[in-house]
């Protein structure tokens, strides 16, 4: 992965694509990599420092947050197959049959948020 010098963008990650970011006060950034199933912490520069893995489910939309920013929340969702989640953005009134969908929370991270979601 590689990632500008202020970590304001990612590209190139070799198993996926970002999905949401969010920054902690040390200029790490937090993203999720959806096809990869993880969530990700990045230094500037590009160094992977922590990496969090749900299985089968795949993260989306990171945030820290709650009073003094160290939660984390991320979405998570599982479903069988990408091109029933696109028929299902189309037509939602079967999206419960082909998507499974949660908010993952980890408490106390090592490094509080920045800046405003």
């Amino acid at each position: 992965m590689r990632c500008s010098p202020a970590v304001t963008s990612c590209s190139d990650v070799e198993d996926g694509n970002p999905d949401g970011i969010c920054q902690g006060a040390h200029g790490a950034v937090w993203t999720a990599v959806p096809e990869a199933h993880e969530l990700r912490r990045i230094l500037p520069g590009g160094t992977v420092t922590h990496r969090a893995r749900f299985g089968t489910w795949s993260p989306l939309a990171p945030a820290l947050g709650g009073p003094d920013r160290s939660t984390l929340y991320v979405c998570v969702v599982e479903f069988d197959d990408v091109q029933d989640i696109i028929n299902a953005m189309a037509d939602p009134t079967d999206a419960d049959q082909v998507c499974r969908g949660r908010i993952d929370v980890v408490e106390g991270v090592d490094v509080a948020g920045a800046g405003w979601p």
